[in-house]
């Protein structure tokens, strides 16, 4: 778990110049940049939080599932990846999308 811990870190780091580039420069450049470097910062600070806090426990989950699970683990991996994503394209759109965008009811209209 501790290498992952420092893979992720490395990665981000290592990709936020290109990120912040991407960001401020190309989207500015075509006017499709919304962000400030305060919510560029606090979404990046969110998202390794959300990757601590439900990528950590499923990372350990899936480590004891391959020691626990012997010749057969590739079943009970299974098992845990489809319950979890069922799970978390559940909890997704209620309780982390709302983190990071406003989400308002469409006006009465043609649309709905």
């Amino acid at each position: 778990l501790v290498f992952l811990l420092l893979e992720v870190l490395s990665s981000t780091l290592m990709s936020l110049p290109f990120e912040i580039y991407s960001t401020f420069r190309i989207e500015k450049k075509h006017g499709f940049n919304k962000t400030t470097p305060h919510l560029f910062l606090t979404d990046k600070i969110k998202t390794l939080g959300l990757t601590a806090a439900i990528g950590g426990p499923a990372a350990a989950a899936v480590l004891k599932l391959i020691r626990w699970g012997g010749d057969r683990f590739y079943i009970y991996l299974w098992a845990f990846t489809f319950l979890f994503t069922t799970v978390m394209m559940t909890i997704l759109p209620t309780f982390i999308m709302p983190l990071f965008n406003k989400y308002e009811p469409l006006p009465d209209g043609s649309l709905k």
